[in-house]
């Protein structure tokens, strides 16, 4: 996935906006609302479509399940920084299969 950063508040928000693949157009962001003085919420948002079959199956068989993995490792890092307990999420077997199938080859 390719994407610019289109909005940026410090310690608040950032929003990317997706420049490819093509057929990919929409934006995700992240977003850090404090709830109280120890507790603060960390939200994730996707708003996006895919237009042609092309960029659908795509979406549909490799990137979400890739993007979500990434999400839930990202939050789980989040987590383990600010707890003594450290989070590693389980990759299910087609995450893993995907990971090798777009791993860079060595030149």
């Amino acid at each position: 996935m390719k994407y610019v950063i289109e909005k940026y508040e410090p310690d608040e928000f950032i929003q990317f906006t997706f420049t490819g693949p093509q057929g990919f157009r929409g934006f995700h962001t992240f977003e850090i609302t404090a709830l109280d003085d120890n507790v603060s919420e960390l939200k994730h948002t996707i708003e996006m479509t895919t237009t042609g079959l092309a960029a659908t199956l795509q979406w549909l068989i490799a990137i979400r399940w890739l993007h979500d993995a990434y999400i839930e490792d990202a939050f789980d890092k989040v987590e383990s920084h600010f707890t003594t307990e450290r989070k590693k999420r389980n990759w299910s077997i087609w995450v893993k299969l995907l990971r090798k199938a777009f791993k860079p080859k060595p030149n």
